[in-house]
């Protein structure tokens, strides 16, 4: 077996079930996997050279599994993946269900329907922990938006922090739109468990559904195609596949997960990333673009897949993984022209700013609905460190308070097992760090950088 680094990836409640089954479909394929997790010539023969091993597991028998646990307080989810497209892939042992839902209520998923499958998980945990050589890091799929993204997901953070406090640890989360709710306590859900687990991660990746469909939205209406989770979620698996590109197919320029904590987490709570990824085509897109146009494009136009508006503010740092053959010298020089020209804005105190990866395999599109999408042959993922985010959860907090003041479903929580003192303090908490945040970056120095020069690994 491969010796290199291995990430354990979870895959918690509905929206985590579904982000990953769009993961896991996008890696499969990049790896040259069918969905029995066999290699298939024509997949070896393009996938050549692939670290296999960081993301997946040999099976029992044959083939390969992910390395991922998915895991829901009730069976629904859990029996759509066991039974559908992906069950020849993914490991039984490694699918943990209960029989009762948390019913979008953060107190029943953290007090109750949690801990009655918590044990099972931690087993489930072990089991991935020692097929491992080398663990390195775990990442967490899951929206703060109903019970079990938002509950359980303390008692596992916490238990893995305390359990594996060597493993960096990197959440991917949904939060509440501002327009468009699946439920009334999602403010509650959102702010109890940002509040809950502020100490618990490295790097939070912060999307909105809202946000995403926009991004999709104007790409769909020249091919007259309605938008849809599964295109939010094959959004949310590019941004995997190049979070972990580099580490996998390998890099002209060095950039694995830990390089993420350390180049975009400046303080350890200064830790909520933006991520956008360009370009988003369509059929009648063009396929050349060049290291310049994918860099302008991130900048001048708002492919932000979270709330984050970076014209208010400033970049605190920004890290830019490339996909696609091309020369070192043109993403350096595109990154230079693009911070001069369009005069990005920095605190004062970041000596360079941009951390840059490059990745040579050119981003996959499966066609699994015949939709068409055309592959770029260059393609940019942009994540963000900004200002702006410690403010993207403001609309969420001032609802958080609306419901609050007139004590509106607090009664489901208090009677799930919560205190009502945990409401005040958990709102309090969170607008204390945001202050301190906003108060550590003034401090730290103010103004742009004069500094042209691109920071990286050479």
């Amino acid at each position: 077996m491969d010796c290199r680094s291995q990430v354990i990836s979870f895959n918690i409640g509905q929206a985590g079930c579904n982000m990953g089954a769009q993961i896991w479909d996008l890696i499969s394929y990049e790896s040259g996997l069918d969905h029995e997790g066999n290699r298939t010539f024509d997949g070896a023969k393009r996938t050549d050279g692939i670290n296999i091993s960081m993301l997946f597991s040999e099976k029992y028998e044959h083939g390969y599994t992910p390395r991922a646990l998915f895991i829901d307080t009730e069976e629904t989810n859990i029996d759509d993946l066991t039974t559908g497209t992906f069950k020849g892939l993914l490991l039984d042992e490694y699918m943990v269900a209960g029989k009762d839902s948390a019913g979008g209520c953060f107190a029943r998923g953290k007090f109750f329907s949690g801990r009655q499958i918590f044990p099972k998980v931690c087993e489930a945990l072990r089991r991935a922990i020692e097929d491992c050589t080398n663990p390195n890091a775990m990442c967490f799929y899951k929206s703060i938006c109903g019970g079990t993204g938002s509950g359980f997901i303390v008692n596992l953070a916490q238990h893995v922090a305390d359990k594996y406090p060597k493993l960096t640890c990197h959440s991917h989360d949904l939060i509440p739109s501002h327009h468009i709710q699946s439920g009334v306590t999602e403010p509650y859900n959102a702010v109890l468990s940002l509040a809950s687990t502020i100490d618990l991660f490295d790097v939070r990746f912060i999307y909105d559904n809202e946000t995403c469909y926009n991004l999709y939205a104007e790409a769909h209406k020249i091919q007259n195609i309605n938008t849809t989770y599964y295109h939010v979620n094959h959004l949310v698996a590019q941004v995997i596949s190049g979070v972990t590109g580099c580490s996998r197919w390998g890099s002209k320029l060095d950039c694995d997960l830990n390089q993420f904590q350390t180049n975009l987490v400046p303080f350890p709570h200064v830790n909520m990333i933006s991520p956008s990824f360009v370009p988003i085509n369509h059929s009648l897109s063009k396929s050349n673009y060049s290291p310049y146009s994918v860099t302008a494009m991130s900048f001048l136009n708002n492919h932000e897949m979270s709330t984050l508006d970076p014209t208010t503010g400033k970049y605190i740092a920004c890290c830019m993984l490339y996909r696609g053959k091309m020369k070192v010298e043109e993403v350096f020089s595109a990154v230079r022209k693009v911070r001069k020209s369009f005069q990005i804005p920095f605190v004062g105190w970041v000596p360079t700013g941009f951390k840059i990866g490059v990745c040579n395999k050119v981003v996959s599109h499966p066609n699994r609905r015949g939709e068409g999408f055309k592959r770029p042959e260059t393609a940019l993922l942009k994540l963000t460190n900004h200002t702006g985010m410690f403010d993207v959860c403001n609309e969420t907090i001032k609802k958080y308070n609306t419901m609050l003041e007139k004590r509106g479903y607090v009664f489901w929580y208090i009677s799930e097992g919560m205190e009502e003192g945990e409401f005040v303090d958990a709102a309090e908490k969170l607008l204390e760090q945001q202050q301190k945040l906003k108060t550590t970056c003034a401090t730290n120095g103010d103004g742009d950088d004069d500094d042209d020069d691109a920071g990286s690994d050479e």
